[in-house]
């Protein structure tokens, strides 16, 4: 697919969707990010909410806010008619994503959940959120955590979204995209950004080193494509 023809396809695509604007995400976000989570966990990682919605959220808005809120940096939030309805990711391997351990954070984790969910808790936490997730490409933009609210998931905004992310990897100039699915929609998704930009998605690039699928029965891929050159 040539560039021309991707652009104008994903500018149509993106025409057609109701308004989202994209910003950087803020304190003020938290809970609305962190209603987003709760929402992809209970499809993707059920094993995380074994502390309940409310308490999980909970424990995500103040994880969030530590330690002056580094762990909303490098995400970006999509707002539609004033309300946070999407949210995603982005990190390199020279700008990963904060880790997950940080003071206080097991204190946070029994305040929120209560201390019966600990046990059935703290070993996805830390197999999910504690271990790396890949080994990761240097000059590679990858994707995390893309989550569209239920209630606009036929609204388009997973296009518009893609177009930000995107031109960031551009503008930062980056070689390659990429990005972990453990969802087969996911995937699609993925795949059909294949036909919206001039991209090719592939599945042949480094395997996540976490070991999900052996370790708590979840598999995941990481999808990844060779951004244009200029």
């Amino acid at each position: 697919m040539s560039p021309s023809k991707g652009a104008t396809a994903a500018e149509r695509t993106s025409s057609e969707a109701p308004a989202l604007t994209i910003r950087e995400a803020e304190p003020r976000d938290a809970e609305a990010i962190a209603d987003l989570y709760v929402q992809l966990w209970e499809t993707e990682l059920p094993m995380l909410l074994a502390g309940g919605k409310p308490g999980t959220k909970k424990f995500l808005v103040r994880h969030m806010l530590a330690e002056d809120g580094r762990r909303l940096r490098n995400n970006y939030v999509g707002e539609h008619q004033g309300e946070v309805v999407a949210v995603y990711g982005a990190s390199t391997k020279d700008d990963p994503r904060p880790g997950f351990g940080r003071p206080g954070v097991v204190r946070d984790i029994v305040d929120s959940v209560g201390i019966a969910a600990v046990p059935k808790l703290i070993w996805p936490l830390i197999q999910n959120l504690v271990t790396p997730a890949t080994d990761e490409w240097p000059g590679t933009l990858y994707m995390s955590n893309l989550v569209i609210a239920n209630k606009h998931r036929k609204d388009g905004f997973g296009v518009t979204l893609f177009r930000h992310f995107y031109e960031l990897a551009l503008a930062r100039g980056c070689d390659r995209i990429a990005g972990q699915v453990m969802d087969p929609r996911a995937e699609a998704f993925y795949e059909h950004m294949s036909h919206v930009f001039p991209i090719t998605f592939r599945t042949d690039g480094p395997r996540p080193v976490g070991r999900l699928k052996q370790r708590i029965g979840v598999d995941s891929v990481i999808v990844w494509s060779e951004l244009p050159r200029p």
